[in-house]
């Protein structure tokens, strides 16, 4: 089961620093060419956790 992710955003900086932040856990993205308006949209699929959390 893949984690996606629909992000708004205003500004490209904005989305930069999103991906930033998720690093290495995400394993695409796009965003549609052609967007009109305030907000721009953006998709990202994350990977998926191989590792099971150790319960303590």
């Amino acid at each position: 089961m893949a984690v996606k992710i629909k992000l708004s955003y205003e500004d490209e900086a904005e989305l930069k620093s999103i991906l930033k932040l998720l690093g290495n856990t995400v394993l695409s993205w796009k965003s549609p060419k052609r967007q009109q308006g305030r907000y721009r949209r953006a998709y990202i699929i994350l990977r998926q956790n191989l590792k099971k959390p150790e319960v303590k």
